[in-house]
């Protein structure tokens, strides 16, 4: 029996964890949304209710393997900028396509920029930074 309850009682907390994730995804987001992000950065700081939260943007890209192949058909000499099944290798992509105007036309033309999930962290403030 008393299986039975840690079973029960560790089902009930999965699914609280689940919700609370999902509650502060939500919140987090609203926070990135509403944030004043300065000069063209990603990060900024908000600070309330005791907090000074810190939220940054993330972004990553996908490549399209078909086109990426195609690139790599034109431009062999770089096949080292990519990882197995053709995953790039930020520094090298980064570098060669500083110095290679035409690879990084081709490279831009094969990958997609997404949004992923803001980076937010909460830092308690002292009590007496506190307004």
């Amino acid at each position: 029996m008393e299986m039975d309850k840690l079973i029960q009682e560790g089902a009930s907390l999965k699914t609280k964890i689940a919700e609370m994730q999902t509650a502060l995804k939500a919140i987090n987001s609203t926070l990135a949304e509403n944030a004043e992000y300065k000069n063209g950065c990603q990060t900024a700081t908000i600070i309330g209710g005791g907090y000074s939260v810190k939220v940054s943007k993330k972004t990553s890209f996908k490549y399209d393997q078909q086109k990426v192949a195609e690139i790599l058909g034109y431009f062999p000499q770089y096949e080292d900028c990519f990882k197995t099944e053709r995953q790039p290798i930020k520094k090298a992509i980064d570098y060669t396509m500083a110095n290679d105007i035409e690879f990084a036309k081709a490279v831009s033309w094969a990958r997609k920029l997404s949004e992923g999930a803001p980076s937010v962290t909460y830092t308690q403030l002292e009590d007496e930074q506190q307004c």
